[in-house]
């Protein structure tokens, strides 16, 4: 199950306490239509985000991880975000956090191909 934060915006996978693993907030269920909606947790979601690592440029991976950011962000900004839970301060957190796991899941596949090559 995918849930979401009402408060801070983070979206991911439910773990047994269905608690917010930053804020400790109960996640609420992300339902398949706001999945389809918003194309985003979908089955094509995890091989997109997979897929990315096969790019070659840094430049191709940063568009690919916008987009995937853009997808998320455009759910909490139409179904979140006027919540009066919401704190946009905490959900610019996640936004840095969802950014920086990006950034160490490429320098870890970068690092991984390289030492395919040798």
């Amino acid at each position: 199950m995918v849930g979401y934060c009402k408060k801070c915006g983070f979206i991911g996978a439910v773990a047994l306490n269905k608690k917010c693993k930053n804020c400790g907030m109960k996640l609420n269920a992300l339902s398949e239509k706001m999945k389809q909606k918003y194309n985003i947790y979908t089955d094509d979601w995890s091989s997109f985000v997979f897929g990315i690592r096969k790019l070659n440029s840094e430049d191709e991976k940063k568009c690919k991880v916008d987009e995937l950011l853009i997808r998320k962000n455009n759910f909490i900004i139409n179904e979140v975000a006027n919540n009066p839970l919401f704190s946009n301060e905490e959900y610019e957190k996640q936004v840095q956090k969802d950014r920086e796991f990006f950034n160490d899941f490429y320098n870890i596949s970068q690092y991984q191909d390289n030492k395919r090559k040798r």
